[in-house]
């Protein structure tokens, strides 16, 4: 009889510790993260500053588009939003530097989910629907290749293909995901074709391997390394080793500092994985005037940031208009008239006027565009890489009024809509990592 009471306060206490959680993140997330801090911890790939890292310019009277966010998301959507339509008068706003949020902390490769919660994500969607966004994941790596060789970015930049491996170190976990990978295989097995098994005697050369290590359980961490300069190895990831104070972490909005958890493991997993006897030493950085006089650490870590993830409740991001029901505004109103007419070049010819006189009418060849809104394209969970950019291809067609362009490669479970947004709640959110 006692051990059953003691269970039974044990299993209450526990209730109770997860009611006090549940309560305190739900006040944060009701709370107004502000504006973003002017100190954020320094990212590696911001040194040296790019030439336009703090350009800034005054503000137009008006616009047809204003952007939040220099980042991925926002460059995606003002590249091919104007390149569907230059004649926009577009306007990107950021707080800080440019590219200075999660754009700037990306752990620099392309690495897509494929095989990894395949089962759940058929359950939940459907296989057709979730075959489209395994897709959607795939094609960020040629659509950025493509977009790299048409603006001739490609000797500014490190584009390559890697050879990736997943490496599990709980066989049990490990039995799991190959089960997942064959099953995936079975129903993708076009997209499935790149997957090899790994044999020892391959040699590859140093910046052409990619990884994710899954140490078992909840999480992962990943590790790709720079193939010139001085090789330095992008090892991130370390949230779930922190469980219990990362739960302490969600809903922060200072990106100035970084969990000590975290950093702790990322500053000593590498060895471990590899295995200590054959790690070797520590190697000192190389000082350059070409890194604006910041100092680089000199141990086992060269340098460490962290920064802020947008977690979505259901795991998936969110692109799409924004109802008015959820966020609260009402529509931005038109500030001109307008007058449509066919056009012979097959376009739309817009007469856009800012009085009831002739004389002010502006005359532009001009795609049409959705009437007017708030749109979102965020929640990418960690996985920005494989999201973000299609994301904001897929936005500039909605506002464009151009979704029959899209219909084909855009996954609809990633639309924002009322009820999706009455079944993400912060439960599911809990429960999804627990």
């Amino acid at each position: 009889m006692g051990s059953v009471l003691s269970r039974a306060k044990l299993i209450l206490g526990a209730v109770v510790l997860i009611n006090r959680a549940l309560d305190t993140l739900s006040k944060r997330f009701k709370a107004s993260p502000g504006l973003p801090v002017s100190n954020p911890s320094l990212p590696f790939w911001t040194i040296p500053k790019s030439t336009i890292s703090s350009e800034g310019r005054a503000l137009p009277e008006d616009a047809d588009i204003v952007i939040i966010g220099s980042g991925i998301t926002g460059t995606s959507f003002a590249y091919h939003a104007l390149k569907r339509d230059s004649s926009l008068r577009v306007v990107i706003l950021e707080a800080r530097d440019v590219c200075s949020g999660a754009t700037g902390r990306n752990g620099g490769h392309i690495n897509p989910p494929l095989f990894d919660g395949w089962k759940d994500l058929k359950e939940r969607h459907g296989e057709s629907d979730a075959k489209m966004l395994i897709r959607f994941r795939l094609a960020h790596v040629q659509d950025l290749k493509a977009v790299a060789t048409e603006e001739h970015i490609l000797k500014e930049s490190q584009i390559r293909v890697t050879e990736h491996l997943e490496v599990h170190i709980n066989r049990e976990y490990f039995e799991e995901a190959r089960e997942e990978l064959e099953g995936w295989k079975a129903d993708m097995p076009d997209e499935a074709e790149a997957f090899a098994a790994f044999e020892e005697s391959q040699v590859v050369e140093d910046g052409l391997r990619s990884f994710v290590f899954h140490p078992g359980g909840l999480g992962y961490d990943y590790l790709t390394q720079l193939p010139s300069g001085e090789h330095e190895l992008m090892f991130g990831g370390g949230w779930a080793s922190a469980f219990d104070s990362a739960f302490a972490d969600i809903g922060v909005s200072d990106d100035s500092s970084f969990s000590l958890s975290v950093a702790s493991h990322l500053a000593g997993a590498l060895p471990l994985y590899f295995g200590t006897g054959s790690w070797g030493k520590e190697k000192q950085p190389d000082t350059s005037d070409d890194d604006g006089g910041i100092k680089w650490g000199e141990g086992r870590t060269k340098a460490q940031w962290g920064g802020i993830l947008g977690i979505s409740a259901d795991g998936l991001p969110w692109v799409g208009r924004l109802p008015r029901k959820i966020s609260g505004r009402a529509e931005p109103p038109t500030t001109c008239t307008s007058r449509e007419r066919s056009g012979s070049s097959g376009k739309t010819e817009t007469e856009t006027s800012t009085s009831d006189s002739l004389d002010d009418v502006v005359v532009r060849d001009r795609l049409r565009t959705a009437s007017p809104g708030e749109w979102i394209a965020a929640g990418y969970t960690g996985e920005g890489m494989v999201h973000a950019w299609m994301s904001g291809k897929a936005l500039a067609c909605m506002v464009q009024d151009a979704e029959d362009e899209m219909k084909d490669w855009f996954p609809e479970m990633l639309r924002v809509t009322e009820d999706r947004w009455k079944k993400a709640n912060l439960e599911e959110f809990i429960s999804r990592r627990l």
